[in-house]
């Protein structure tokens, strides 16, 4: 993602590239601790990339997903190059991004898309287990999916990425899947398969 900071030959200013991969990376947090969820509920499913955008998917079209929340805060983005902190003051994730613009800061002026690619990725494993107000709101977006509350917090010991999986395989073999109401909603976005993840989100946030 070329963006812009300040002292440098981008264009755009630090107030605008700092939240846009601030919310690069908050879509991939959720996206990435629903996919490991639904992996939980459905064990004949691999840990892969496939199905992590499937999560990234969900948070960014699902009512039930962040992108819903984060949507005011990116709109207000592009129209002003920047979020007014006065009016943003109490929105948790405003608040996240300015907890993180420290080192997104430090990101962006490396001025390297691959690495801020790369860090937005860091943070949404790091994220995994993380309790915070943001999880605490995510508790709050998947509760009326779920019969039992305590499945949204339910995470597997092990979690790793698959990249040779066989998609073609995947779509032969009938999977038993789990038919709580998360998994149900969460299907409806397992069907990515050559689009990159993060052309997804970049061709929606700039859609909005």
């Amino acid at each position: 993602m070329k963006t812009g900071k300040s002292n440098t030959q981008r264009d755009l200013p630090d107030s605008f590239c700092i939240p846009l991969l601030g919310f690069d990376a908050l879509l991939k947090r959720c996206g990435f601790k629903d996919s490991v969820l639904f992996k939980n509920h459905n064990p004949s499913y691999v840990m892969s990339e496939h199905l992590f955008s499937s999560g990234v998917c969900f948070n960014l079209f699902s009512e039930y997903g962040i992108g819903k929340k984060l949507e005011p805060l990116i709109k207000e983005l592009l129209l002003n190059q920047e979020i007014d902190p006065n009016n943003n003051m109490d929105n948790i994730y405003f608040q996240e991004i300015v907890h993180m613009a420290k080192i997104i800061k430090g990101v962006i002026m490396k001025e390297d898309p691959i690495e801020e690619n790369q860090w937005t990725y860091e943070y949404a494993i790091k994220s995994l287990v993380k309790i915070d107000k943001i999880s605490n709101d995510r508790f709050t977006r998947l509760l009326p999916l779920f019969e039992d509350i305590c499945d949204i917090v339910e995470i597997p010991e092990e979690f790793k990425f698959d990249n040779k999986y066989d998609y073609e395989k995947e779509n032969q073999i009938k999977l038993e899947l789990c038919n709580c109401g998360f998994c149900n909603e969460f299907s409806k976005f397992n069907d990515i398969k050559d689009t990159h993840i993060d052309r997804i989100i970049l061709n929606t946030v700039l859609n909005l």
